[in-house]
């Protein structure tokens, strides 16, 4: 273990990186290969309107005009 002084100017992921285990693999850092979508649409809502339509008010429809 190290010892820690008051009044260390050092970050805590500094900090962290030295106390951590010497013989412990460390995480590569992950490369953001994801390109961000340029349409921001709610695919959730999108789904859960046609379920709607086709299973609540196409139905609907069909009985109020009575075929």
């Amino acid at each position: 273990m190290h010892l820690i002084t008051a009044g260390t100017t050092r970050g805590a992921k500094e900090l962290e990186d030295k106390m951590a285990d010497p013989w412990k693999r460390k995480r590569k850092e992950r490369i953001d290969n994801q390109k961000t979508s340029k349409l921001n649409v709610d695919v959730h809502g999108i789904l859960f309107a046609i379920v709607a339509v086709v299973f609540v008010v196409y139905p609907l429809m069909q009985w109020a005009l009575g075929r």
